[in-house]
């Protein structure tokens, strides 16, 4: 792919554009890849949503029986985050000890990810 940074997708909220823009100005994406930011960054508006839902909402509400749940929108974000966390993982963004989105110090570009990967395979 060229040096050029990716248009940024339709529809993408606050959140959602900002990650992108991140990502796409420090990393030469594959097409698959821009795929993947896209998802995430989609992603990450949707929690945004969530999050402010839940600001007001109550964390139980009642069941079908009458009983005391969680909120749905609870168990949701927590998926939502999961799916975010492999997303962001598919772009090698993650710190594989914690999870936290780090910073990308530069292009990686996929024939820098092969020679990396390549130094770091075991000998056979």
């Amino acid at each position: 792919m060229s040096g050029k940074a990716q248009p940024t997708p339709a529809g993408l909220g606050p959140r959602g554009r900002r990650l992108w823009r991140a990502v796409a100005a420090e990393m030469e994406l594959r097409p698959d890849e821009v795929l993947v930011l896209e998802h995430a960054a989609r992603t990450v508006d949707l929690l945004a949503r969530i999050d402010e839902a839940l600001v007001s909402a109550p964390l139980t509400v009642k069941g079908s029986m009458g009983q005391i749940v969680e909120h749905p929108l609870v168990s949701e974000s927590r998926a939502q985050r999961a799916t975010l966390a492999r997303l962001l993982a598919q772009l090698k963004l993650l710190d594989s000890d914690d999870a936290r989105v780090v910073a990308v110090a530069g292009r990686r570009t996929s024939r820098a990810r092969a020679a990396a990967q390549a130094r770091w395979q075991p000998s056979a």
